[in-house]
């Protein structure tokens, strides 16, 4: 403007008109005189480093910072259009093509030397800096709304990289960017219900710091460059997908540390931006198959409906930035799971909410809710309280005391010895009698009321189920609870009627018992406890079958 532009006085500046140049715009000026231009930027972006506080705020030091970042990558952006630095096929090669954007020799010169600064600065010591800020606010304080903030910052340095200069360090920082915002980010820039009667359009959402509009355009700029690196580098691409996996759980972080999971392997499925492990592959490849197989007999609703749901178990799409598991989005555990004492052990300790590790739900159904744990290749299968009779689930229905065979006569003369006996008990015998001489087993069927947890009322009456094996010659009668987990029966040690006996004996099942052991007193049994029916958790490893993991 001829008058001038107001001077700088805070970052960031409230108003953009201090940015406005003395010879018309910024391109103009970085065509004919870049010289004064490249020494102020490089100043701003040294001297905003000294004001790093250790951790991210959203304001003081961090936000001149993030400005500073933002301010060194469109500069740069520009100046690589001006230069012709990214390639032709890309836009801002296409951009170095229109009229008026050649610069002069000695402009194109100071333009690169300014570029290769620019990026020197962002990635030596601002990239630190950034991704530092992440980890804590990821890690450290689950601070998902700052971190989306900084995630959109560090994919801003990428934003520029030609495929010539794209690495690991790169291509997983703008995945993990990408996949993050895409999970943990409300995108609102095209919803139309953000009106108000009478005024308008409502402005989209700017917590970001960063248009929406600017983010979405740098993935979809960079987007064939990454599946292109992608495919040039497979073990690389590897440890992106895991990395993703990883960051978007709250597991880990972008960088594998040592007591991480070795990478498994991913492959894309078809010639999208679909990944998934190379163990799931087959199944994706099976369901694509039988998509397009299916397309011309069920017409273009089932089809597509199809297309949206036919998928594997976990899928990492690049083209949309999805992580999912079987199409469902990543969740925080239901706080139930962590109750379970299997839970506890499998996940490494007591578990509060802050703790809860991410998953997805795999399957719902009225009896069962399972759930695959992001980057813990285990699942996680909840049941409620089986309404089975277990006796009848094992075949034990044959009557007592009439049903009881030759071999088995002594059995109610052992029994009525024994004073642990519930009033009111039913018993029956399994199908046949037991192959092992003089010990005879029941199945026994009580109602109960059992002890309630500590500082809780009692839950009322139950029918407990025990299996009992009784031992002709000894007179001993053990006891085995009988739960059903995950709707697999299972036997616990619950009662004996003889507490002096070691259990690290053999059992009556696989031990003759010599005939002058002393009989048993009952007077020495010990109820170890029996508990009713009662919901159970399944814990389930999901492990890599790769030959090379």
């Amino acid at each position: 403007p001829p008058a001038g532009s107001p001077a700088v006085t805070e970052v960031p500046a409230p108003s953009r008109a201090s940015f406005a140049t003395a010879a018309g715009l910024l391109v103009n000026e970085m065509q004919h005189a870049p010289e004064g231009l490249a020494a102020s930027l490089l100043e701003i972006g040294t001297n905003a480093l000294e004001l790093d506080p250790g951790k991210f705020k959203p304001d003081g030091g961090p936000a001149a910072i993030l400005y500073a970042v933002r301010l060194l990558t469109r500069v740069q952006s520009v100046a690589r259009a001006m230069t012709g630095a990214d390639d032709a096929a890309g836009a801002a090669g296409a951009i170095a093509r229109a009229r008026g954007m050649a610069p002069r020799a000695s402009a194109r010169r100071t333009l690169r030397q300014l570029s290769r600064a620019i990026k020197e600065l962002l990635w030596g010591r601002y990239f630190p800096v950034l991704e530092r800020w992440a980890e804590r606010c990821m890690v450290g304080e689950r601070d998902t709304a700052s971190a989306a903030i900084l995630q959109a910052h560090l994919a801003m340095l990428a934003s520029t990289l030609p495929p010539s200069e794209l690495d690991f360090r790169a291509v997983s920082t703008l995945l993990v960017a990408q996949v993050y915002l895409a999970n943990f980010y409300a995108w609102d820039v095209d919803v139309d219900a953000r009106r108000q009667a009478g005024r308008g359009r409502v402005a989209a959402d700017d917590g970001l710091l960063v248009p929406q509009t600017e983010v979405l355009s740098l993935f979809q700029r960079q987007r064939g460059r990454l599946l292109a690196w992608l495919d040039a580098h497979p073990r690389l691409a590897d440890e992106c997908m895991e990395a993703i996996e990883r960051v978007v759980s709250y597991t880990g972080l972008r960088r594998r540390a040592h007591d991480d999971a070795v990478a498994r392997g991913w492959a894309r499925v078809g010639a999208n931006g679909r990944f998934c492990p190379t163990t799931e592959l087959p199944a994706a490849l099976e369901a694509s198959a039988r998509v397009a197989a299916a397309a011309a007999r069920d017409g273009h609703n089932r089809w597509y409906y199809r297309v949206c749901n036919e998928s594997v178990d976990t899928e990492i799409d690049i083209e949309l930035g999805e992580f999912s598991v079987r199409r469902n989005r990543v969740q925080l555990v239901p706080r139930e799971f962590g109750e379970f004492a299997d839970a506890r052990v499998a996940l490494g300790g007591a578990l509060d909410a802050s703790q809860l590790p991410q998953c997805a739900v795999v399957r719902s159904t009225a009896h069962c809710e399972h759930v695959r744990l992001v980057s813990q290749r285990m699942d996680l299968l909840k049941w409620d309280s089986d309404p089975r009779d277990l006796g009848e689930a094992l075949g034990w229905t044959r009557p007592y005391p009439g049903g009881l065979a030759p071999s088995e006569r002594w059995l109610p003369a052992v029994l009525d010895r024994w004073r642990g006996m519930p009033r009111g008990a039913a018993l029956t015998l399994p199908p046949g009698p037991s192959v092992h001489a003089g010990v005879a087993m029941l199945l026994l069927r009580a109602t109960m009321t059992p002890p309630p947890p500590a500082g809780q009322e009692g839950a009322g009456p139950a029918v407990v189920v025990s299996r009992q094996v009784v031992a002709h010659a000894s007179g001993r009668v053990e006891v085995y609870a009988l739960e059903s987990l995950g709707r697999t029966i299972y036997r616990r040690f619950a009662q004996t009627s003889d507490a002096a006996s070691s259990l690290h004996e053999p059992s009556p099942e696989s031990q003759q018992w010599v005939p002058t052991q002393p009989p048993p007193d009952p007077s020495r049994g010990a109820v170890l406890g029996l508990a009713p029916a009662r919901p159970s958790l399944r814990v389930a490893r999901n492990l890599a079958n790769a030959p090379h993991l």
